[in-house]
């Protein structure tokens, strides 16, 4: 059986203003991280660099139990990268890290969109341990949210899915943007809607300066196809929120600058993300899922709903 699985690419940085769609001949590096034995897949690539480390954060995606949980991994002066390290792991699915650093403090605010939810973590113990901070936005269908701050003005950019979209579209293609203002990483008013759509709509990855330019990229969800592509905009005002776009990739044009030893096709790319001095992407392909992860997955929503037999009984009876 193959499934649809992502993978993670690196690429080294010439300075501080270099980004890869200012080269026609740059190259990703596929991130060789163990996946304990073909039980993860990795996506939504987030750098932080702290004390001459590099930290890799990720959504590792559980294919027995179905579901993302939050991860980092290191990358060694060898060129290799450390067994990954979950660090983040709730009862619904959770992906894309955004890790940030405010106030001298850590932080991961991540999509949990199943839970209807967007909450925030603050690190006891970098990187390892974290806890619940506050509550964002609650009964909210919340995915890939992003702070933007710039000249001490704070906002929330985050995209909205809903069932009832436009005819033929998909929840996880077609979203809503909605801008919230913000005062030490809290929402201090309602929401306003600024798009919605499936080009560029969604995010995929940090809102950024670069030449004392402001940019968003977003997602390609054209044709009901999720992170076919990535699209790059120059946002030129915050209030009211105005972008405009300036480039875009196809997945098949990033597929040329990925080196990799995946067979399969590369089919999609939906996060972009740099540090002072890498900057990383993620591809999918559809991948032959193990007899063994088939067997595990099995087993492990055998005992799932047995479990909510059980409980369902012990209601019944109390």
């Amino acid at each position: 059986m193959k499934e649809k699985m992502y993978s993670v690419g690196i690429r080294r940085r010439i300075n501080a203003l270099d980004h890869f769609w200012q080269h026609d001949d740059y190259e990703f590096i596929e991130c060789k991280i163990d996946t304990c034995g073909g039980r993860y897949w990795f996506a939504d690539p987030f750098l932080f660099e702290r004390d001459g480390i590099t930290y890799l954060f990720f959504e590792a995606f559980d294919l027995v139990e179905c579901k993302g949980k939050e991860a980092y991994s290191i990358l060694c002066e060898d060129g290799t990268w450390s067994s990954l390290k979950v660090i983040i792991d709730e009862k619904y699915h959770l992906s894309f890290p955004n890790i940030f650093e405010y106030g001298g403090k850590m932080y991961i605010m991540p999509e949990m969109s199943e839970d209807y939810s967007l909450k925030l973590y603050e690190a006891v113990s970098f990187p390892d341990e974290w806890k619940i901070t506050q509550d964002i936005l609650s009964d909210v269908y919340a995915c890939d949210s992003v702070f933007i701050e710039k000249e001490g003005v704070q906002y929330l950019l985050t995209n909205e899915m809903y069932h009832n979209v436009p005819n033929g579209q998909y929840a996880s293609c077609w979203v809503k943007n909605y801008l919230y203002p913000m005062k030490g990483l809290k929402v201090t008013g309602d929401g306003v809607k600024v798009a919605d759509g499936d080009y560029g709509i969604r995010n995929a990855g940090k809102i950024f300066i670069s030449d004392s330019k402001l940019y968003r990229i977003g997602q390609d969800c054209r044709e009901r196809l999720y992170g076919r592509g990535m699209v790059l905009f120059e946002i030129t005002s915050l209030n009211p929120y105005k972008e405009k776009k300036v480039k875009n990739w196809s997945c098949e044009e990033i597929a040329k600058h990925i080196r990799s030893n995946h067979h399969g096709k590369i089919i999609g790319s939906h996060t972009y993300n740099f540090s002072e001095h890498y900057e990383v992407i993620d591809f999918s392909s559809f991948q032959t899922l193990s007899r063994r992860i088939e067997i595990l997955r099995k087993w492990h929503n055998t005992k799932r709903n047995i479990y909510r037999i059980l409980g369902f009984v012990k209601r019944c009876c109390y």
